[in-house]
This record gives C-alpha cells, structure tokens and sequence, in this order.
C-alpha cells in the first residue's frame, strides 16, 4: 500500500499540484514503505546477522527525515521535494549494497 500511495504521491508532485495534502501523500506513502520495509527485515533476520539488522535501522532512520520532508514540503519547490526523495531513495539502495555480505568463495556452475 505505501508504494502505491509513493507512486501515486509522484504522480501528484511531477505534475505540478501544489497542495499540501497532496505532497503528504508521497510523504506518507515513503513512510509507510519505509516502515514495512524495516519491519519485514526485523522479522526475517537469523540470529546474529548485523547485516540485515543495520538495513533495517537505515530504513528506521529514513522515516523521520521524510517526516521533515513533509513538514517543509509546504514551502519548497516541486522540483526541489523530487530531488530529495530521489536522494533518500538512493542512500537506501547504496545502504543495501553496502550492508550486503561479501562472499569469499566463487560458486562454481
């Protein structure tokens, strides 16, 4: 459900509606991924993997600087609230890949 609200919050930024409401429903729709995406990982963890533990905190940590995205979305520009999702959403994406565990051994097909 947040990715759709996401995409449908994108939709409503990209093509120039300047509502407060509207830009909450991208806020609001990152948050809830965000938050589903950290719950998902917290459940599936195998004991002792820090791995997917430190995934799951950068999306926690995610949450509250959408919250301040939406609380200030009010007073910038459209373009501006696109380039810091797009940020926020490529610091989580760089996050995965740095959090991923390195293997040593090359499988062999």
């Amino acid at each position: 459900m947040g990715v759709v609200a996401t995409g449908i919050g994108l939709d409503f930024v990209l093509t120039g509606h300047d509502k407060l409401e509207e830009r909450w429903v991208l806020a609001g729709g990152l948050i809830l991924t965000f938050l589903s995406m950290a719950m998902i990982l917290y459940v599936t963890i195998a004991p002792g993997d820090p791995h997917t533990n430190n995934k799951a905190k950068a999306r926690l940590i995610a949450v509250p600087v959408v919250i301040v995205i939406g609380i200030f979305s009010g007073s910038m520009a459209m373009g501006v609230i696109s380039t810091l999702i797009a940020i926020l959403v490529a610091a989580e994406v760089l996050t995965d890949l740095v959090f991923e565990p390195h293997r040593t051994s090359r499988s062999e097909h």
